[in-house]
C-alpha cells in the first residue's frame, strides 16, 4: 500500500499475470448474453404496443437496460484488454483501467437504487397524488449515489491509497471507511426500501377497491408487485455478495480468495441478465409480443410453455 501519486500512473503500463484469467473468462461468458438480452428489451420497449399502455414499466425497462448495456460494455473492455494483454504480453494502461473500474462501481450502485426511485415515484403519484418531476428524481438519484460519486472526489483531493491489483496493476480507492459503509448500505437496503414502498402502493389500492375485489386495478397492481418483489429478492441475493466483498476489500484491505469473487460475479451478472425479463414476465400481452418476435426462430413448444407462465 502506498500514498497516491497520479503523475506516475499517467505513464504506467502494467503487463498482467494469469491471476485474473479465470475471472476474466467467466465475465466474458456472462457479459455477451447480458448485452444481447438487454439490447433486445431496450429496442423491444420502443416498438411494443402493449408497453405503450404502461409508460411506467417502459421507462423502468429502458432505464435498467441502459445501465446494464453500459456496464456490459465497460466490463467487456476490461476483460478483453486483460486477455489481449496476457496472450500477447502487452500492457494495460493503469490509470485508464482504474477509471473504468470506478465507473463500473458507480453503475452498480446506480442499478441498486433504480427500483427504490421508481417505487417512490409510484407511491407519491398513486397514494399522495403528487407527481415527482424529473429534476426531483435526478436529485434523489444523486443523494442515493452520493457515496460512489464522492469517492471519486475524495480520491482526487483527500486521503486515498494505491494497492496492488492483478487487473490494472494498481488500484486507487478512498481510505474513508464511512464512504464505503454508506455505499454498501445503499446497495443492500435500496431493494428493501423499494419492496416496502410497493407494498404500500398495493395496500392503498386494495383498501380503495375493497368493495370491488379482484378488480382490474387490483390484478394489475398484484402483477406489478409480484414482478417488483421477485426483482427485489434477486437484487438482495445477487448484489449483496459483491457489495460486501468490495466493502471488506476497500475498507479493511482484506485479501479475499478469488473463488469468492467468481461466485459473486456469477450471481451479480446473472441477475443483470434476467432482471429486465422479470419486470415483464407476468404481463401476458407483453409475453405474447415477445413470442411473436421469436416465432420464426424458436420452437413453438418453447413459446407455448413461455405463454403458460
Amino acid at each position: 500500500m502506498t500514498n497516491t501519486n497520479y503523475t506516475e500512473l499517467f505513464y504506467e503500463w502494467y503487463v498482467p499475470d494469469l491471476h485474473y484469467l479465470s475471472t476474466a473468462i467467466e465475465l466474458e461468458i456472462l457479459i455477451i448474453p447480458i448485452f444481447i438480452v438487454n439490447l433486445f428489451f431496450f429496442t423491444f420497449s420502443f416498438n411494443s404496443t402493449s408497453l405503450k399502455k404502461r409508460q411506467y414499466i417502459k421507462t423502468y425497462i429502458n432505464t435498467l437496460a441502459v445501465h446494464y448495456l453500459f456496464l456490459s460494455i465497460l466490463a467487456f473492455i476490461i476483460c478483453n484488454w486483460y486477455i489481449f494483454a496476457v496472450i500477447f504480453a502487452k500492457g494495460i494502461h493503469t490509470l485508464t483501467c482504474i477509471i473504468i473500474h470506478h465507473l463500473k462501481y458507480i453503475l452498480i450502485t446506480s442499478i441498486a437504487t433504480i427500483p427504490a426511485i421508481f417505487a417512490l415515484y409510484r407511491v407519491m403519484l398513486i397514494v399522495f397524488n403528487i407527481k415527482i418531476c424529473i429534476a426531483i428524481n435526478c436529485i434523489l438519484w444523486f443523494i442515493l449515489n452520493f457515496s460512489s460519486l464522492f469517492e471519486i472526489i475524495h480520491i482526487l483531493f483527500f486521503n486515498s491509497v494505491i494497492v496492488e491489483s492483478s487487473v490494472c496493476g494498481k488500484y486507487i480507492f478512498s481510505q474513508n471507511k464511512v464512504i464505503h459503509l454508506i455505499r454498501t448500505a445503499v446497495i443492500l437496503l435500496s431493494p428493501v426500501f423499494a419492496l416496502i414502498l410497493n407494498f404500500v402502493t398495493f395496500d392503498f389500492f386494495k383498501k380503495r377497491n375493497r368493495r370491488e375485489p379482484e378488480s382490474n386495478v387490483i390484478k394489475r397492481e398484484r402483477l406489478i408487485l409480484i414482478n417488483i418483489t421477485l426483482q427485489g429478492i434477486l437484487s438482495i441475493l445477487c448484489q449483496s455478495p459483491t457489495a460486501i466483498l468490495t466493502y471488506l476489500t476497500q475498507a479493511y484491505l482484506i485479501n479475499i480468495p478469488s473463488i469468492y469473487y467468481l461466485i459473486s460475479n456469477f450471481l451479480l451478472f446473472s441477475h443483470f441478465g434476467i432482471s429486465t425479463l422479470i419486470t415483464i414476465i407476468f404481463l401476458k400481452d407483453v409475453r405474447q409480443e415477445i413470442c411473436e418476435s421469436f416465432s420464426g426462430y424458436v420452437d413453438h413448444r418453447v413459446i407455448k410453455s413461455f405463454m403458460k407462465i
